[in-house]
């Protein structure tokens, strides 16, 4: 019966089937409760009584994948979780209330509340965290209503309290343990960390006494340290002590960690008066009280009225009787009651800020201020005060006169009035009354021993004389005046009037003297007898000016430049004269300058035109009547002459530029008189020859005259015009063209009878009877013939053609028989794919006989590689290639012939001699080897299914590159999946974690929980799988791992999606398992590595051994061994275990049964005491 298909099938009673499987391939994934495969809206009830077997086995059901219920589960039987790798738990809040870890994280803890973990149970360690207290028998965080066994060491971090007796062997203290009864068999671990308390006189271990008690001292015999943290208040502390504390010590304090005789790291608060015998430092770093010492509210430093009192914003210093205050600093005022006394080590005192200012301010309206500097002798002092309206600044002195008064070391006020300055003077105005004339610079009533300024008029009643004879006038205005009512003159003389003397006049417009560095003066002077000068000077800075005359005041009418140039009318003269104006000569002019004529040179230059009147005649070159030139002469213009024009230079015409007369443009001969022969020829006779650039158009005859020795006359054409057509060219002949001249060409500049330096066109044929030279291109155009060339023998019969067909543009060699029939197409090479073709089919039968014959060697750069026997690609042969040398071959060999290889001599590649091949050979049937095989390889990989050797013994002995170590490894199957398949996911013992967020993961990407290792590329070539979640069973290899951030990276993509938070994955590192002898152990390993041991044995992990008998001299286990027999001990030769030798056990031994030693019982009865009594201190003293 075919399948049904159906939509949808509605049963309205029950639905009942007798024989076969229901089977729904819906493979939707059971996301909600209404998304599934199968949805039942009621309840499912399944009466098969078959037990659960394992996972696959469920008995009344079978689940694949996971089960979710909303509700509650009741199981009636067992609840057995089967993997390993798997996790039972219990959810909590933010923490598991109880789980069941996998037997690789070794874990089960409980939390009650879902947030804090109260029992964490792992393989080493059952962990109670719970934090409270236990304040009697039944309190605590671990409560044991029996008694409780402890094989091991029991530590302790608080106190031990017993309610009844403690018994035991030895009780061992740590750092932080006290006890609170006497207990023998005490043992410590460190005599410098004792923490115990007691109520009776002495603290002992064995004979040391640890603390002694009397009635008023505490005698400790080592260091005791506090560990509480509890801060110092007036009645709480780690130490608190209701009476003193004295410290016999009496070291040196020496900085804020080293005390001397006590050391404090917090603050320290003294409530009553504290005396230091010593000093009192204050090393404190904080930049808010560097080296300060902070008081509080109010404070005093001194006696009970206080010699420094601080208040709030207010510092006091008072008097020690009084108890008022001298000094006080209040705010920003400085108050003194009282004379103050200042008194500084150096003498000064220094008042300083921004804008520093002292002020002195009587109280009293009517009162006054003085400032006094007194000297060292009594009652000599100056003073500046204010009083009756008025500032005073005057000396005073007890006895005798007052001293002077001395002013910057400048101004001296005497005693008796007088003043006396010794720098200038600036005075506003003032009368001086004294009528002493002056007779020299010490006398007079105003003496000034340096200069005087005056800045209104002076009036001077005698003389002034000059005692070094210069005056400086020097005013504030830019005029000196010199005014009378009368004629005014000024003259300067020499005072000498015997003798000729030098005078002058100098006016500087930069500097006052010619011993400046920069000055610029104008110099009026007399110069002794050579004449009188007036001239312009200057230096450094200053400038050469040029010297004007103006009588008219219109603008210079003279100018004397600094070059050297007159100027007439003009202040710029370009010339040693410049004259801007009409020049009037009466006489004859000569110009003495031989400057070149030019158009902007020349010793005379005319800007307007020039006559002249002379009318004689030119009778020479050296008498030209109204104008003679002796040099060249240039007209811009037309010029006309009416006489006749001679030129005579003799320079021939032997280019175009050379000549008598060079004529740039046009020359028109008006006269139309005709020559009558070579020395008359009308309008134009030339004595010489002429040539003519240009078309040359003649109206008459030519006639030509004949050379010495021929009655032909000589013609040269110089016309460039291209022979572009039959029409055109310098020369154009309708007739045939014939040359008798024999001589033949040797060179391309040498034609003999014909020399053409251009190209050449023929409409017709060519024929050429001696040899041919073309140095150029030749192109051959196959327009009616596909014939390029024929070859014909003496009898002018064809042998050989060179041919390109007109149709496929094919170019060939043509062979012909006798009859000039063509035999083939000997060589053609292909228009279309540029192929060489040799059309001859004779075969190579020997080195001298074939179709191609090449004596030298052949390449072939074409770079194509064969694709079958009939494509090779480079070359390509049809038939047999025999080859007597050498032949080396860059790509592949192909041998398509399938002759089997029966014996040496038989196969389709047969070779006589030997076989190097350097790189890999594989081989498709059977391989004979009649010698040896030897591999110098590192690897040799057999994948057959069936091994067989004929060798007794195997020998294994050639490992890795550096080690010895030699075995057998299996390579496990393992490939990359989506189904959870494969050896090497499948092996028992995989590394399980718990994904957290992949947030920021790519597709290749998956980020391991923080417990994974931090190493990097520790998982490099591990495999993962997927264990549940979306990305369920998915199975990748990890190529690379970075140990910080806990990322691998996948090899290829995943499937579907990413693993996601709370997925759990299984790492797998079992890929190649095998035995393997290590040399530096000695020993053999049974193990497991995730890369080929054929290049690096490296065990990650070891394996299981199942053996049948194991016969050994020696067994030595890194870990526990597991003896599963049961089989009792009755004697040295019955049980699980039976040696012939002694047993030593470093540890603990733990017995079910008796103990046998002799043949004697040695079970411990109830009430046999083992006690071991150990010391390890030594008595010290705290301190020592």
């Amino acid at each position: 019966m075919s399948d049904i298909r159906l939509k949808r099938i509605t049963v309205e009673n029950q639905l009942t089937v007798q024989n076969g499987t229901v089977r729904i391939s819906d493979t939707t994934n059971s996301t909600n409760l209404t998304t599934a495969a199968l949805i039942v809206s009621g309840g499912v009830t399944i009466q098969g009584t078959q037990n659960a077997l394992n996972a696959t086995s469920g008995g009344g059901l079978t689940v694949a994948g996971g089960i979710s219920t909303l509700k509650s589960a009741h199981i009636g039987e067992n609840l057995v979780v089967e993997s390993p790798s798997s996790q039972f738990s219990v959810k909590g809040i933010s923490q598991h209330r109880f789980l069941v870890d996998s037997t690789i994280n070794k874990n089960i803890f409980f939390s009650p509340d879902g947030v804090n973990k109260a029992l964490d149970i792992t393989s080493n360690c059952v962990q109670v965290i719970c934090s409270t207290d236990s304040l009697n028998a039944s309190t605590g965080a671990f409560v044991v209503n029996g008694g409780i066994a402890c094989d091991g060491k029991v530590y302790t971090n608080s106190d031990v309290l017993v309610g009844g007796t403690l018994g035991t062997s030895r009780v061992q203290f740590g750092t932080a343990s006290s006890i609170s009864e006497n207990t023998n068999g005490l043992m410590f671990e460190s005599t410098d960390d004792i923490l115990m308390y007691g109520q009776s006189t002495k603290i002992s271990a064995d004979t040391f006494t640890i603390a002694e008690f009397s009635s008023d001292a505490i005698d400790l015999n080592t260091k005791v340290n506090m560990t509480d943290t509890t801060s110092s208040t007036c009645t709480n502390g780690s130490v608190v002590l209701n009476g003193g504390l004295t410290v016999l010590c009496t070291g040196d304090s020496v900085s804020t960690t080293s005390g001397g005789g006590i050391t404090v790291n917090g603050g320290l608060a003294v409530a009553k008066s504290t005396i230091l015998g010593d000093q009192l430092k204050v090393q404190h770093t904080n930049l808010s009280y560097l080296g300060k010492i902070v008081l509080g509210d109010t404070a005093y430093i001194g006696t009970s009225t206080g010699n420094v009192v601080y208040t709030s914003n207010e510092h006091h210093f008072r008097n020690t009787s009084s108890g008022t205050s001298t000094l006080a600093i209040i705010n920003n005022s400085v108050i003194v009651n009282g004379q103050y006394t200042m008194s500084t080590s150096n003498g000064s005192l220094v008042v300083a800020g921004d804008q520093p200012r002292v002020n002195i301010t009587p109280l009293l309206t009517s009162g006054s201020s003085t400032i006094s500097v007194s000297s060292a002798t009594v009652g000599n002092c100056v003073t500046l005060g204010y009083t009756q309206d008025k500032f005073v600044l005057e000396t005073e002195s007890a006895v005798g006169e007052r001293p002077d008064l001395v002013v910057q070391n400048n101004v001296t006020f005497t005693s008796h009035g007088n003043v006396t300055v010794t720098g200038n003077v600036y005075c506003k105005s003032g009368v001086y009354n004294g009528t002493d004339n002056a007779t020299n610079v010490s006398t007079g009533s105003v003496r000034v021993q340096g200069g005087t300024s005056i800045a209104k008029d002076a009036w001077l009643g005698g003389k002034i004389v000059l005692g070094n004879g210069n005056v400086t006038l020097d005013t504030q205005n830019a005029e000196l005046l010199v005014s009378s009512t009368d004629h005014t003159r000024m003259k300067v003389f020499s005072s000498n009037l015997g003798a000729v003397k030098n005078t002058g006049i100098e006016l500087y417009s930069l500097g006052f003297d010619t011993s400046n560095t920069n000055y610029e003066a104008l110099q009026v002077s007399t110069n002794g007898t050579s004449g009188h000068v007036i001239r312009t000077v200057c230096s450094g800075t200053g400038v050469q000016r040029r010297l004007d005359l103006d009588a008219t005041g219109l603008g210079v009418q003279l100018c004397l430049s600094t070059s050297g140039n007159v100027g007439i009318g003009t202040s710029d003269p370009g010339s040693s004269l410049d004259i801007r104006g009409t020049f009037v000569c009466s006489g004859a002019s000569r110009f003495g300058d031989t400057t070149a004529s030019t158009v902007s040179t020349g010793a005379l230059r005319v800007s307007g035109g020039v006559t002249i009147h002379g009318t004689t005649n030119a009778t020479g070159i050296s008498s030209g009547g109204a104008i003679t030139v002796q040099g060249g002469a240039t007209v811009t213009k037309d010029a006309y002459f009416g006489g006749i024009v001679t030129f005579m230079s003799t320079e021939p015409s032997t280019s175009y530029g050379s000549g008598a007369v060079n004529v740039r443009g046009g020359l028109t001969i008006s006269c139309n008189q005709a020559a009558a022969n070579v020395g008359n020829g009308g309008a134009l006779t030339v004595a010489g020859g002429a040539s003519v650039g240009g078309d040359l158009w003649v109206g008459g005859s030519i006639n030509g005259s004949g050379s010495s020795s021929s009655s032909y006359a000589y013609l040269t054409l110089t016309a460039t015009d291209e022979a572009v057509n039959l029409t055109t060219g310098a020369l154009v002949t309708f007739g045939g063209i014939s040359i008798q001249c024999s001589t033949d060409s040797t060179s391309v500049t040498n034609g003999g009878s014909l020399l053409v330096r251009g190209g050449g066109s023929f409409g017709g044929g060519l024929y050429v009877d001696g040899n041919n030279f073309f140095y150029g291109t030749q192109t051959y155009v196959t327009q009616y013939s596909s014939d390029i060339f024929v070859f014909l023998d003496s009898l002018k019969m064809t042998k050989f053609s060179l041919n390109q067909d007109l149709s496929s543009k094919n170019l060939s060699i043509v062979r012909y028989d006798e009859l000039e029939n063509p035999i083939e197409n000997t060589i053609t090479l292909d228009y279309s794919t540029g192929a060489f073709i040799f059309n001859n089919t004779r075969g190579s039968v020997s080195m001298a006989d074939a179709s191609v014959r090449v004596v030298g060697g052949l390449s072939i750069q074409c770079s194509q590689n064969s694709t079958n026997v009939s494509s090779g690609g480079g070359l390509t042969v049809e038939g047999g290639v025999a080859v007597s040398q050498d032949m080396y071959i860059g790509g592949k060999v192909t041998i398509c012939n399938t002759t089997a290889s029966n014996d040496i001599s038989s196969g389709s590649l047969v070779v006589y001699g030997g076989v190097g091949i350097t790189g890999n050979t594989n081989i498709g049937g059977n391989t004979i080897i009649a010698g040896n095989l030897t591999v110098n390889g590192t690897t040799v990989s057999l994948e057959t299914v069936n091994t067989v050797l004929k060798d007794n013994i195997f020998l294994l002995n050639s490992g890795p590159s550096g080690s010895r170590d030699a075995g057998i490894s299996i390579q496990r199957y393992q490939l990359e999946n989506d189904t959870g398949s494969g050896d090497v996911v499948q092996h028992a013992g995989q590394i399980v974690d718990t994904l957290p967020s992949q947030t920021g993961m790519g597709n290749t990407f998956i980020k391991l929980s923080a417990s994974a290792s931090s190493v990097n590329n520790y998982y490099q070539y591990w495999w993962i799988k997927v264990a549940n979640g979306f990305s369920s069973n998915q199975v990748r290899k990890i190529v690379s791992y970075n140990g910080s951030t806990r990322v691998a990276e996948v090899s290829s993509a995943w499937t579907s999606q990413n693993p996601g938070i709370g997925d759990t994955v299984l790492l797998c590192n079992k890929a190649y398992v095998g035995l393997t002898f290590n040399e530096l152990a000695d020993r053999f390993e049974f193990g497991s590595s995730v890369v080929d041991t054929a290049t690096n044995v490296q065990l990650t992990d070891y394996l299981d051994v199942q053996l049948g008998g194991l016969y050994t001299r020696t067994v030595s286990v890194s870990d526990g061994i597991t003896v599963t027999s049961t089989s009792d001990a009755t004697g040295t030769s019955s049980g699980t275990i039976v040696t012939n030798g002694g047993i030593g056990v470093a540890k603990n031994a733990y017995i079910g049964g008796d103990l046998v030693v002799g043949g004697k019982s040695l079970t411990p009865s109830t009430g046999d005491i083992f006690k071991t009594l150990t010391s390890n201190i030594c008595r010290r003293r705290l301190g020592h």
